[in-house]
């Protein structure tokens, strides 16, 4: 096992997409940094 590749990449890149998703809807997306929004 490669702890290296556990998936948590995959794991920060949907949170990621959620909490701007989140942001988006309750009008909080200038939060959101150019490099944050997907």
């Amino acid at each position: 096992m490669n702890p290296s590749r556990d998936g948590s990449e995959v794991v920060s890149a949907v949170a990621d997409r959620v909490r701007a998703d989140f942001f988006r809807r309750i009008g909080l997306d200038s939060l959101l940094t150019a490099g944050s929004s997907l």
